[in-house]
């Protein structure tokens, strides 16, 4: 999974850099936000998996602390590149950065997987929490959305799929 959060995030950089038009930007970006949010947290659920629970806490706060210098330092320097250069900076210089974690995640992964079959595996996940949670925030974020711009907040455009939402998530809560 974390091979294809980063080629997604190669496919998205590529395509956002050899943009020509604002569209092709946002489908580019939309790609590399893609794989940005594997990125962003499967180390995470890898660290949980692979780490004792006595250990977690030392690697989690080191993966944590380059994520907080890559976000305080990555709007300076990207601002600097956008005035300074060219704008098309801005994903050139996560090339290099991703041929190095892709270097580094086939050199040092080395998983061994359990033999699972898929139908153990389709047993253990949970559709009905994932239907209920997934349509209850959606069925919320919609109308929040909608309320006193696109609808009144007390037409019923805004309240059904709000109440509707709210009550999908009560019943994944309980």
């Amino acid at each position: 999974m974390m091979l294809i959060a980063i080629a997604s995030f190669t496919a998205g950089t590529v395509t956002a850099i050899r943009a020509s038009n604002a569209t092709t930007l946002l489908v580019g970006r939309s790609i590399q936000g893609l794989g940005a949010g594997g990125i962003t947290n499967l180390p995470e659920v890898i660290l949980t998996d692979l780490l004792p629970l006595r250990l977690r806490g030392r690697y989690l706060a080191g993966l944590n602390s380059v994520w907080a210098i890559g976000s305080t330092s990555g709007p300076v320097v990207g601002a600097a590149l956008a005035q300074k250069v060219n704008w098309r900076w801005l994903f050139y210089v996560n090339l290099p950065l991703i041929a190095l974690g892709l270097i580094l995640m086939t050199l040092f992964t080395r998983l061994q997987p359990l033999p699972v079959f898929l139908r153990h595996k389709l047993s253990d996940t949970d559709f009905g929490g994932i239907l209920l949670f997934t349509g209850g925030i959606t069925a919320v974020l919609i109308p929040v959305t909608w309320g006193g711009v696109m609808y009144a907040w007390s037409s019923w455009h805004t309240l059904t799929p709000l109440l509707i939402g709210i009550a999908a998530l009560a019943c994944f809560v309980a």
